[in-house]
């Protein structure tokens, strides 16, 4: 997944700048997207209905960092089913529900799916050139358009333990 999220910010992204967008990036590998009124315990959720083309739905109340996250979440779930080829079929539906639940309990999908867009949103030379550059894990969070916490887990991934703290 992690070599999936570089091919696409080399390729769809163009290494443009940061912080990435993955609703733009979303939106040019042909899904829609839509912000729309959620339970509030659901930050997004990939949907695909039979005969229709998947859309990513994020919750219209998250900041606009936890949305970019979300949408970068649901786009490794996309990436996931293209990869597994579920997606040549049209006559199958899914809805992966992307909630405070399921980033509790975690299953290997769940995992995945954060672990490319952790790769998407944070490139790891990126992230270790700003901890060898000395930067906060605000400034951090700030560069790369996410919230807090998930530079904190980024750094973890990545291995970069008690940097900041």
């Amino acid at each position: 997944m992690i070599t999936t999220a570089n091919n696409i910010l080399n390729t769809v992204w163009e290494n443009r700048y940061f912080p990435v967008d993955p609703i733009w990036i979303a939106k040019k590998m042909g899904l829609s997207v839509y912000s729309l009124e959620t339970p509030p315990d659901v930050s997004g959720a990939l949907v695909k209905r039979a005969d229709r083309d998947p859309v990513i739905l994020l919750n219209q109340n998250d900041s606009e960092q936890r949305m970019r996250f979300t949408c970068a979440h649901e786009l490794g779930h996309y990436i996931q089913r293209l990869e597994s080829n579920i997606e040549n079929s049209k006559e199958y539906e899914y809805v992966d529900l992307f909630s405070k639940l399921s980033q509790e309990n975690q299953n290997e999908e769940e995992k995945l799916a954060n672990k490319f867009a952790l790769a998407l949103l944070i490139p790891k030379e990126a992230l270790l050139h700003d901890v060898k550059e000395n930067c906060s894990p605000a400034m951090m969070a700030y560069r790369f358009g996410v919230p807090d916490d998930v530079i904190r887990v980024a750094l973890e991934e990545y291995g970069i333990h008690g940097y900041g703290r």
